[in-house]
Order: structure tokens, then C-alpha cells, then sequence
């Protein structure tokens, strides 16, 4: 008698804390689901049933195969366990630690196979190594901030003299290039330093409103050097006063719009908004780009890592850090021809 065929093992398949399906060995036809099924990748039994995980797309075409180390391991009598992501019918990637057995099921032979959702702990994996490398940052940021820092600022001081003593000489053009250069190098460091700090920050009462009104000026110019446009969502009468440093907020809300600038062709239209839900207020900066691939959205923030050909991977990672320091959390949207990022701080005497 099967395993499936009785009783106990009809209840032990369709309780389940983890999803359990069958499926056939020669074409990977699905045959049965439990209820865990249903709820963590969103398809009902009559939308699957009798058909291909292949075809339904449930393993990501970029994922490793199923079908080949299964037939091979099996054949061995060996029993597969091995981390898979899944597509959920929303499009989400979860991860799974994949396990099969072989199983004759009716009078076809199939796979039973035990899927145990591990996406929790790939969270809380890629947030120790977060933390890993922003320690390791620190360390580096301790040294280099201060080591490197004053040879330039000497270096700086003498270019800007030599320019000055002879402002008509051709050398002019190349004392401004090695100016802008050293600014940029001084400029890298300072995003250093922004991840690395342990520093509490010092909150006042601030007005977001008026903190991004005083911006504008700033971000318009470049978008007009870009040949593109902005414009802005205030609501009226404006959102309440928030806890907030200054200095770290205009920071974060120049990196995200430069960077919304830069994702975009000429012509496109950048927005910076404000919005009052009943417990927080949520800056949106929205930019009409190609959006962001969905290979790189969960590695947006991480230290070092970046898609610019000239970037330093810590503009974003800047972003969330002083976002955290806030009490506050950075959300992503993205499509083909539209990106979001919205920052959600909690209204203080709703804390």
C-alpha cells in the first residue's frame, strides 16, 4: 500500500508545516499539493494540478535545475537536499532547502518532495554579513578618514594658491581638474564615514516640508543640466514636525534624487513627494528610469555593491543607515519606466 494511500499519511501530507507535493519523474508533471502549498506560493490546487513545474515557471529560469540532479541522485538510491528559490504566483522569490524521495504514486513513478521555507533565515544571514562588512567599514573608515584626509586637504590648499597666484595661465584648466578630483576622493571618504558611524545622532524638530523646499534649488540645477524635469507632491496643509538631523536627511534625500537623476534619459521627470498615512509620514522620490532588475533589488543598500560604472556601492548604503538611525525604513518600488523609493518616519508622539 502507498504511503499516501492511508490514512495517517492523507493527514501527515496535508498538515504539514513545510509544502509537500508530488510530481513525475520523467516530465515533472504535478500530481498533488498540500494546503502549505497553496499558502506560501499563492496557486490553488485546480491551477496546478496536471501540469509542469517547468511550465508554471515555479523554479526561476536562472535558478539551478531540478530535473537533472534529481533523476541522477535518485537513480542512486541518494536522497537530493539542496537550497532552491521558487517563484511565488505574485512573482516573489522565496528559498527553500529541497528534499526528495523516490515514490510510486498510483501506478506512475513520481517524487515526493519536501520543501521547508528557509527565507527567513537567508534574511537574517544577509543581515549578519551586513553587519559583517559595516564593521569592517568602520575599521577601514577609522584609519582612512583621518590618514587620508589631511595630506589632501594640504594638497587641495596649495592647487587652489598656484591658482590663484596665475588665474590667466593654461594651467588653470588642469589645477580645477585636480581640484574637482580631490573634492571627488574627499567626497568618497565622506560616504565612508556616513556608513561606518556609531555616533547617536542628534534629533531635533524639523518640518520635512520645508527641509526638502530648501533642496529644490540644488536638485533643480542638475536636472536642468541634464535636460530633465522636476517637480513636487506637498500636500497642504503640510505633514507634522518630525525628529530629525538636518544635516543627515538633506544627505539622504540629495543621494536618492542624484540618483534618480542619474537612472534617467533626458527628458524624463523626477518627483519628490510627501504623504501622511495615520502613523507616519513617507517621503517618495519617484523616477522615470528603466527601473531596477530584479537580480539587484534585494542587494540595494548593501556596502560596495553597485550597478554605476564609477560608483563607490555606499550612497545607498549611507541612505539606510541614517534611515535606521531615524527609526525610520526605506521602501522600493519598481517597474520598466518607474522606480519609487519611499522613507516612512513614524510621527513622534505615535512612537
Amino acid at each position: 500500500m502507498s504511503i499516501i494511500g492511508n490514512q495517517i499519511g492523507n493527514i501527515l501530507f496535508e498538515h504539514s508545516s513545510d509544502i509537500v507535493v508530488i510530481f513525475s519523474q520523467d516530465d515533472l508533471i504535478l500530481r498533488k499539493v498540500n494546503q502549505r502549498f497553496e499558502d506560501i506560493l499563492g496557486y490553488t490546487r485546480s491551477e496546478v494540478i496536471n501540469r509542469s513545474l517547468n511550465n508554471l515557471g515555479i523554479i526561476p529560469a536562472k535558478g539551478p535545475s531540478v530535473h537533472i540532479p534529481l533523476y541522477s541522485l535518485l537513480a542512486k538510491g541518494d536522497i537530493l537536499k539542496l537550497e532552491l528559490p521558487l517563484r511565488t504566483k505574485t512573482g516573489h522569490i522565496i528559498h527553500v532547502l529541497f528534499s526528495a524521495f523516490n515514490l510510486r504514486y498510483g501506478y506512475e513513478d513520481c517524487w515526493l518532495a519536501i520543501m521547508n521555507d528557509i527565507s527567513v533565515n537567508k534574511f537574517y544571514e544577509q543581515e549578519l554579513t551586513r553587519l559583517d562588512r559595516l564593521n569592517l567599514i568602520g575599521e577601514m573608515a577609522a584609519t582612512v578618514g583621518h590618514e587620508v584626509r589631511n595630506p589632501m586637504t594640504t594638497v587641495r590648499g596649495f592647487l587652489q594658491m598656484l591658482q590663484m597666484r596665475d588665474p590667466e595661465s593654461e594651467n588653470c584648466l588642469y589645477y580645477n581638474l585636480m581640484i574637482e578630483e580631490l573634492d571627488r576622493a574627499n567626497a568618497i571618504i565622506t560616504e565612508f564615514l556616513g556608513v561606518a558611524s556609531g555616533k547617536k545622532t542628534d534629533l531635533k524638530p524639523q518640518c520635512l516640508a520645508r527641509l526638502i523646499t530648501s533642496l529644490l534649488p540644488m536638485i533643480h540645477s542638475q536636472a536642468i543640466s541634464r535636460d530633465m524635469n522636476l517637480q513636487t507632491d506637498i500636500p497642504d496643509p503640510l505633514p507634522p514636525s518630525l525628529m530629525l538631523n538636518e544635516s543627515e536627511i538633506r544627505q539622504m534625500i540629495l543621494n536618492l534624487a542624484y540618483n534618480g537623476l542619474e537612472a534617467m534619459s533626458a527628458g524624463g521627470t523626477l518627483t519628490i513627494g510627501l504623504r501622511q498615512d495615520n502613523t507616519e509620514v513617507v517621503l517618495l522620490i519617484r523616477d522615470e528610469g528603466s527601473g531596477i532588475a530584479s537580480e539587484h533589488l534585494d542587494k540595494i543598500g548593501t556596502p560596495f555593491y553597485t550597478t554605476k560604472e564609477k560608483g563607490t556601492g555606499l550612497g545607498l548604503s549611507v541612505c539606510h543607515t541614517i534611515a535606521k538611525q531615524h527609526g525610520a525604513r526605506i521602501g522600493v518600488k519598481t517597474a520598466p519606466g518607474c522606480t519609487t523609493f519611499s522613507i516612512h518616519f513614524p510621527i513622534p508622539s505615535l512612537r
